[in-house]
């Protein structure tokens, strides 16, 4: 018995190393080297099918529950931030930096001029920042449906419209063209961001309050460069003519050949060079 164990137990001790001396060969290092390449390779490929995938067009429906909450924004703004959000990564950096240092410096920084403009602005590129996947799609939408981007903004705003939400205030200008609704700012320094909830200021007028509030007044600039010809287009390029004629969305508001934001009859001198041609 006592002679049975003690080979048993030698058998043991020898077996160990072996063990360990195979689970160390460079045999099964490789094999489990291969093993994790592997599967990198087929991350890297579902993550490369995901992004060549091909865009599935919204519909009328899912468009009005992405435009909605921005779709009662004055049309300089709205104009901004549809191309801003192509670019979601810049929008990101764009609200870190206004978190960080303010406004200061935005317009030397590396971003495109529309996310520069949506910077000046930082409840907007906040918002914009914190529901990226939103302004990812918001971005894609405008790329590949900017005609059915337009026609859910006008949607939107006759909904609100027909129910008594959407009206001229002291901070913004409800104008209608041609059955297009237009959203101006009222006063040429100042542009104002109207808060309101989409659940209801589409559908029905609130208990009590008004359906649209708004905050403090941000300064109007150079900035602002671009809006919509309803109409006739999706967002322009600026408004100014070559022969230096003024360029309206149809309302009488834009920018004249001075290079002036003209709110109704009331001009305010920026520093916007763009042409319309």
């Amino acid at each position: 018995m006592r002679r049975t164990v003690f080979v048993l137990l030698i058998f043991s001790l020898i077996g160990i190393p072996q063990l360990k001396a195979a689970s160390g060969s460079p045999a099964a290092t490789t094999s489990l080297q291969e093993q994790d390449q592997s599967q990198d390779q087929e991350q890297y490929q579902d993550q490369g099918q995901d992004q060549n995938a091909p865009y599935e067009s919204f519909s009328p429906e899912q468009l009005d529950n992405l435009l909605s909450p921005v779709a009662l924004y004055p049309d300089p703004l709205l104009a901004q931030l549809l191309i801003a959000a192509t670019f979601p990564d810049q929008v990101e950096e764009a609200a870190r930096w206004v978190r960080g240092y303010g406004q200061s410096g935005v317009d030397d920084q590396n971003w495109d001029v529309s996310v520069k403009a949506v910077a000046h602005y930082p409840t907007v590129i906040a918002m914009m920042a914190d529901k990226i996947d939103w302004t990812t799609s918001l971005g894609q939408a405008y790329v590949n449906q900017s005609t059915d981007v337009s026609s859910s903004v006008q949607r939107l705003r006759h909904l609100a419209r027909n129910v008594g939400n959407l009206q001229t205030t002291p901070q913004q200008e409800v104008l209608i063209n041609d059955d297009y609704i237009a959203i101006d700012p009222v006063q040429p320094q100042f542009i104002y961001v109207p808060v309101y909830d989409p659940a209801i200021c589409y559908y029905r007028r609130p208990y009590y309050g008004p359906a649209i509030s708004f905050g403090v007044g941000f300064p109007i600039g150079a900035w602002l460069n671009l809006d919509f010809r309803w109409g006739r287009g999706p967002v322009t390029a600026g408004f100014t003519t070559p022969d230096g004629n003024v360029m309206t969305d149809g309302t009488g508001a834009g920018w004249n050949g001075r290079g002036a934001w003209c709110a109704s009859t009331m001009c305010i001198s920026t520093t916007a060079t763009t042409m319309f041609t």
